[in-house]
């Protein structure tokens, strides 16, 4: 099956052909290399989710194929769905409550950054600073949380077993947060 995916560069809008294989969300499916030898990847959507002073992390479950047992923010990976409109912030809406049964809102751009994962698999990844609308989050699906945890940001920056993407991250949704007004 092929799937859509618009590019946006400087004031065009360039239409790009994605390659998959996978049958389920479970399975990664993205080649190494699409139609025409293009380079192919998946995209990832997480949520820096702020509430009373403290950043919502997950540990991640130990069953899980990329990360497993690390600290990170909740999200997930996009499902190939043609031509769609909101699909990074419809997929982060739905990770959020699947993994940690928690109703997300108030969706705003925080960073994009990019990264390989354990098996070789290009991603790029795309940070919201989300609002925590309804719900306490909880580790829902045990097959891929582990543990829920809040933290404040000099917690997640001292903490030795945080990756430094992650407190990459946490800056800049602090950043954000703190110029929206928020904190």
């Amino acid at each position: 099956m092929s799937a859509g995916c618009y590019i946006q560069t400087s004031s065009c809008l360039r239409r790009k052909s994605l390659s998959w294989s996978g049958t389920s969300r479970g399975d990664a499916g993205f080649t190494g290399r699409g139609k025409g030898g293009r380079f192919m990847f998946i995209v990832n959507v997480e949520a820096a989710i702020h509430r009373d002073g403290k950043w919502l992390l997950i540990r991640r479950s130990e069953k899980e194929e990329h990360a497993a047992g690390e600290l990170s923010l909740v999200g997930g990976k996009c499902d190939p769905e043609g031509v769609s409109s909101d699909i990074l912030e419809r997929t982060l809406i739905r990770e959020v409550e699947e993994e940690v049964g928690a109703v997300i809102g108030g969706l705003v751009y925080v960073n994009s950054s990019s990264f390989v994962t354990d098996t070789g698999v290009n991603v790029v990844d795309i940070v919201f600073l989300c609002q925590l609308q309804s719900g306490e989050p909880y580790p829902k699906s045990p097959d891929e949380v582990g543990e829920v945890l809040w933290m404040t940001t000099s917690e997640i920056l001292s903490n030795e077993e945080i990756p430094d993407y992650l407190k990459t991250n946490v800056s800049l949704a602090e950043t954000k947060l703190q110029g929206a007004g928020c904190s």
